[in-house]
């Protein structure tokens, strides 16, 4: 039986928009999946895609709402499998996310592979909405991509002070 959570919507604060919308379900025992469905419009979120790769760029503020929700998500799924809400280790030896960005760019992108397995890009779902997109991930590949964003921000925090220090002589 597939069991279903709460839906979120996330937003841009600088334009008071709305960016986009994560869902989860599960079934009762094993992994779950995740959908993020936003609009492709290049304001807050755009996603550049080839046949090799797909490339998301997404506004700061943003970025930092769907790694909070995206965290929710997973944990909300195992709590409706009764498990511990615990965000588990990442499963993958090899990383399937390129994440780089600056907070002073106001933006942070994410890349992978086509080729990458528990992961789906589907673009304009519905023709009266052509910029409409979606991507599931599985519940594995979530707990890649919150770790993945996770490490980027922190990485960028600790550049960001650094660059800081040297400017003021600290």
């Amino acid at each position: 039986m597939e069991l279903w959570g709460t839906a979120y919507s996330f937003h841009a604060t600088t334009v008071t928009k709305l960016a986009g919308l994560v869902a989860a379900s599960t079934h009762d025992s094993g992994g779950g999946t995740i959908r993020i469905v936003f609009d492709n419009n290049g304001d807050v979120i755009k996603v550049n895609a080839t046949d090799q790769t797909i490339e998301v760029v997404i506004k700061w503020e943003v970025i930092l709402q769907l790694t909070t929700l995206l965290h929710v998500l997973v944990l909300q799924n195992r709590l409706l499998r009764s498990e511990d809400p615990v965000l588990p280790a990442p499963t993958h030896d090899k990383r399937i996310f390129n994440v780089w960005g600056r907070i002073r760019a106001g933006f942070f992108a994410c890349g992978w592979a086509t080729t990458a397995e528990g992961i789906s890009y589907n673009p304009a779902l519905d023709p009266e909405a052509p910029d409409h997109v979606e991507i599931v991930l599985s519940e594995a590949i979530a707990v890649e991509f919150i770790s993945a964003l996770t490490e980027a921000i922190s990485r960028n925090g600790i550049r960001n002070h650094l660059e800081l220090r040297q400017q003021t002589g600290g």
